[in-house]
């Protein structure tokens, strides 16, 4: 192992009370045909035994820098912003605690590097795992010459491909953009739409990261939308720079996160929710409730929620 190539990564790995996960991730990193420079594990004030299992991979992984910070719980954005305080790589990618790198994910960063040696954000697709054991591959779209168009993509959720665990960063970027401490879900369109927008993008095909879903990500994602709601929305679209047709882009936006509340809402059973939020994308957008993932769930919640 101590014989491996070194690349010149850091791998920034936020976790809250994933204990039972990380070790996968880590492992994830380790196992790579390549070396990371170092993997930087922020603990966003966990209650579990997290601390306990880095310590142990730290004494069996000796050849491996594994370095572990502990912070108050402030949020995904905020480890991030810290794990990218703490780093020394040129190039700086985000692993979330419950993902695993695929064999040879650094093999294909590290071609794609030196064949667009301007690119500042590259990204490769990611295989999804459901509760049911269903698996997804998605492959990025090619992007477009328009670095504004591909950010409004983004912000319209029509962008298939894009995970942070599957990206990798240039130092560069981090030093100028920083993930919004102010907004607690869907902080990535946040930030990644700033890279579209302001840097050189390269989407690659290869398959690069898989993604576990579990009842733990379901709650808590679906508790941290509800609790943000629309908010940050407006932060979203101020700091963008103009884009034709920015407002009509901006209620395609809220459309597309009341859907998202509402079908989250229930699917975990908090039924008023749903209905509440089905009502006002109806109020956008009568047609938007009227299809297979949204008109039975809406129904159903309907009924249930007097129940």
């Amino acid at each position: 192992m101590a014989g491996k190539h070194q690349l010149n990564f850091t791998v920034i790995i936020p976790s809250y009370n994933y204990a039972q996960f990380i070790e996968m991730a880590i492992r994830s990193v380790i196992n790579q045909a390549y070396k990371a420079r170092e993997i930087i594990v922020i603990d966003d004030g966990s209650t579990d035994d997290t601390r306990a299992v880095i310590k142990t991979l730290q004494d069996k992984s000796t050849g491996h820098n594994i370095c572990y910070y502990c912070q108050e719980n402030r949020g995904v954005s905020a480890a991030r912003n810290l794990g990218y305080q703490k780093s020394l790589g040129a190039y700086v990618m985000f692993l979330d605690a419950d993902d695993k790198l695929l064999p040879n994910a650094f093999e294909h960063f590290n071609l794609a590097i030196s064949s667009n040696k301007e690119a500042e954000m590259i990204f490769g697709g990611y295989r999804a795992i459901s509760y049911s054991g269903k698996v997804r591959n998605r492959q990025p779209e090619k992007l477009a010459l328009n670095r504004l168009h591909n950010a409004a993509k983004l912000f319209g959720g029509d962008m298939v491909g894009l995970r942070p665990s599957s990206t990798i960063l240039k130092r560069s970027v981090m030093e100028e953009l920083k993930f919004s401490e102010k907004v607690h879900v869907d902080e990535d369109t946040m930030f990644f739409s700033h890279v579209f927008a302001n840097y050189n993008c390269v989407s690659i095909p290869e398959i690069l990261v898989e993604m576990l879903q579990h009842s733990g990500s379901l709650r808590e994602n679906y508790q941290r939308i509800v609790e943000t709601g629309v908010q940050g929305v407006d932060e979203l679209f101020d700091s963008l720079p103009d884009l034709p047709d920015l407002n009509a882009l901006k209620q395609h936006v809220l459309l597309k996160r009341y859907l998202k509340i509402g079908r989250k809402a229930c699917i975990c059973h908090e039924y008023k929710v749903a209905v509440q939020n089905y009502v006002q994308a109806f109020r956008l957008k009568p047609s938007s409730i009227f299809s297979w993932k949204h008109f039975p769930r809406l129904i159903k919640s309907l009924i249930l929620q007097a129940l």
